[in-house]
């Protein structure tokens, strides 16, 4: 039982980090946020680092213009949910020949799948309200094509059919309830296709800006209404439902609509909005201010998952316009700034990602030749080899005491962040049972956030006068070492009144008796839009004025008579046996800053290097390096088979950013090839030292690269020792063997870095 939570507390901090790739997924949305990907540029991120992006950001929905065979090799094995466009150019042809349609699905959706995970094809953008009317004839036709040939060929289970719209296909949007589509497409255009996305299970798709319609009547619109600000909002006397923001209207005018035309139950996803960061003079509303306010605000509503006042039930789904500001659209300025990001790959403004950036990670090298070569004192080496001893020693003893706690990750995927409901935190914690010894992980970015612990007092007011202690390295780590309830919240202001708050109960470990000493301080964890706009964006009518209501406070937890937990404190009692030993070294730990953690990880491979011969360096492969082998499976048992490799020694995993990768499984994972549930995952490649002598089993996870050969299985000798034949390579391992291979695993460099908040997470 202690293995196995020590295992799970590993691979929930390395989930975190690196999560799993994901099986092709059936539906074209998963979540509820997504982002388009406009390339309309010649300064923007190659698409392999654009993947690196979004997976670092956590947007997995992705919706392209065209079905760019680039993008789509560059998001192989990534994971990332990928709808491709059929351009308007080619409705026509499609439309009037069923051939044609086969050979561009064959080429550009079967040929990728399921590497690639393409789950979508927007069959032409905004093209009824268009002013090409033979292309309002052709769009049936092309859909029911291209449809035709994804039956055909077996993806129906797998890529969806729709067409996104704009709302020049409705005669009015005000109040929302009277909303219906133009006489001129409702019957002989709109819905036909309706009709025909009904039987296949296909929604309805909208291009909705408020930033548009605002623009289009800026003296009778409040623009609050629009920003997701405070207001008055409108309120629909038919229906006798208020709305605080326009999307939501406009979302549920777009219902009206449907329901109008016989398809109530039909689902609307909004495949394009967004807020311009700059335009022309005329355009005063796009500014960087108002960009932000709405995107953050809009990706603060999303991560509700509510639906709309007049479908609750369905769960608003976007595709944020756009990654980057493309420099080459024409019209106004501000058709060239709707991007999330610069084209450095760099924010455009913060609203909680954190863009491309360059690594550090050669800073961080260190060897035993580098520091010969550094001229360092031989009695300094000494100490450092000492303390680097001394380190180990510390940490076995008390990986012993930590081994049946568990770690939970605050908020789960969503982590530690203010855009989240007012109980979305204290519904997580109504669902886990936290005893002491558990770890609270808190992810977050430093800068953007941090922990406060409070009194109950102060939590119930969100006052950050006077904290107890203060986490403002992200990601973070608290162990829960008494019993009793704890109180944290974000002290950013404002971020506790948006709902940043936790408060829970910790309860006596079944192995241990209630402590009744001081809780020991927290520790540090180191596309494009669309091409064609109404004539006369759809009006709204002037919302009242900003209300000067303030918004209601969460209610407050219930109150209890218990001890609120202590300040925190950096006095540790003297250790008396090996679990406070380990106590006394946790408490030490905790207070370290984290340069001087990053030097003891750095001792710690230093001495190894010591103890060792002089390093050797391999090439994994060689030539060859990290990829499927022409000859299959025996191509990299043949490599292992002639290196005698050990702890002192570099080697090198060889491949390209986004075309490979490099996971350590165990051994069952490694003999079945399944990649579902790896325990460390390398998403680039180079340099790796093995510091703990055992048997690793290494594999790639994307699709069919296990089965095609992709695979090794490396013994590591302990220093001076030579490495054993395969037929006495230790045998079966236990999830925690394992669980301590992947955490003494250390690549020098960009792994170290990587290194060292799993270590930090560990104590």
């Amino acid at each position: 039982m202690k293995s196995f939570w020590f295992f799970a507390q590993f691979v929930l901090v390395f989930l975190v980090f690196f999560p799993p790739i994901a099986s092709v997924a059936v539906q074209a949305f998963t979540g509820a946020y997504g982002i388009n990907y406009g390339r309309i540029a010649d300064n923007i991120p190659s698409p392999d680092k654009v993947a690196t992006l979004l997976r670092a950001a956590k947007i997995k929905n992705v919706r392209i213009y065209d079905a760019d065979h680039s993008v789509l090799k560059a998001f192989s094995g990534t994971g990332l949910e990928l709808v491709v466009g059929l351009p308007n150019g080619y409705l026509k042809d499609m439309s009037a020949n069923e051939d044609h349609a086969m050979d561009w699905v064959k080429e550009n959706v079967q040929a990728f799948l399921p590497d690639t995970h393409i789950c979508g094809i927007a069959v032409g953008n905004e093209v009824l309200g268009g002013v090409d009317y033979e292309l309002w004839a052709a769009l049936l036709g092309a859909v029911k094509n291209i449809y035709n040939a994804i039956k055909k060929l077996g993806l129906t289970d797998v890529v969806q059919i729709t067409t996104a719209h704009s709302q020049a296909v409705f005669a009015n949007s005000y109040p929302p309830s009277s909303c219906i589509f133009k006489d001129n497409i409702k019957q002989q255009y709109m819905k036909p296709l309706l009709e025909f996305f009904s039987e296949i299970g296909s929604p309805f798709c909208l291009n909705a800006y408020p930033f548009l319609a605002y623009m289009s009547d800026p003296e009778n619109i409040d623009i609050n209404y629009a920003l997701f600000q405070k207001t008055q909002g409108i309120y629909d006397p038919k229906t006798d439902l208020h709305y605080d923001n326009m999307l939501d209207a406009q979302i549920d005018a777009a219902y009206a609509a449907l329901e109008d035309a016989g398809f109530k139950k039909m689902e609307v996803i909004i495949t394009e909005t967004g807020w311009a960061s700059r335009g022309d003079d005329n355009e005063a509303a796009a500014t960087v201010n108002n960009a932000r306010t709405y995107n953050y605000n809009l990706r603060k509503r999303l991560a509700k998952k509510k639906g709309t006042p007049m479908r609750p039930k369905f769960v608003v789904k976007a595709y944020i316009f756009a990654i980057f500001n493309e420099d080459l659209k024409p019209g106004p300025t501000s058709e060239r700034n709707f991007g999330l990001f610069k084209p450095d790959g760099t924010i455009a403004y913060d609203i909680g990602y954190r863009g491309l950036v360059s690594s550090s990670a050669d800073s961080l090298r260190l060897s035993s030749k580098d520091i010969g070569a550094q001229g360092w004192p031989r009695l300094q080496f000494l100490i450092l080899s000492i303390s680097s001893a001394a380190l180990l020693l510390f940490l076995a003893v008390l990986v012993i005491e930590r081994a049946e706690a568990e770690s939970y990750t605050v908020g789960d995927d969503l982590g530690w962040t203010n855009i989240v409901d007012s109980n979305t935190y204290s519904s997580w914690a109504a669902n886990h049972t936290f005893k002491v010894g558990d770890t609270l992980v808190f992810q977050f970015l430093t800068g953007r956030h941090d922990v406060a612990t409070l009194t109950k007092k102060a939590y119930d007011e969100c006052s950050t006068t006077d904290p107890l202690g203060v986490l403002d390295q992200g990601p973070a780590s608290y162990i829960l070492n008494e019993t009793g309830n704890y109180y944290f919240i974000c002290a950013i202001s404002g971020h506790c009144n948006d709902g940043q708050k936790l408060s829970i109960k910790v309860t006596a470990s079944p192995a241990q008796p209630p402590s009744h000493g001081p809780a020991p301080p927290p520790s540090h964890s180191p596309a494009k839009p669309p091409s064609h706009r109404p004539a006369q964006p759809p009006s709204q009518s002037p919302a009242p004025p900003p209300s000067d209501t303030t918004a209601p406070v969460s209610p407050p937890l219930p109150s209890d008579t218990e001890t609120p937990m202590s300040p925190p404190t950096t006095t540790a009692p003297p250790p008396s046996d090996a679990s406070s030993l380990a106590s006394t070294f946790s408490t030490m730990v905790k207070i370290m800053n984290v340069s001087n953690v990053v030097v003891l990880v750095l001792a710690v491979i230093t001495t190894t290097s010591l103890l060792g011969a002089e390093a050797g360096e391999y090439t994994v492969g060689d030539e060859l390096g990290w990829t499927i082998p022409p000859g299959g499976a025996a191509t990299y048992e043949a490599w292992a088979a002639k290196h005698r490799l050990s702890v002192t020694d570099f080697i090198n995993f060889n491949f390209k950013v986004g075309e490979q990768d490099l996971a350590i499984v165990t051994k069952e994972d490694y003999d079945a090839c399944n990649t579902d549930n790896p325990l460390f995952v390398f998403q680039e490649g180079g340099e790796f030292q093995f510091v703990q002598s055992d048997t690793y089993y290494l594999t790639c996870t994307f699709a069919g690269h296990c089965t095609k050969g992709q695979k090794i299985a490396l013994y590591i000798a302990p220093a001076f020792s030579p490495s054993p034949s395969p037929s006495s390579y230790p045998s079966e391992k236990t999830a925690a063997q394992h669980a301590n291979a992947v955490k003494f695993v250390s690549k020098k460099g960009q792994g170290l870095k990587k290194l060292l908040p799993v270590m930090m997470k560990s104590l």
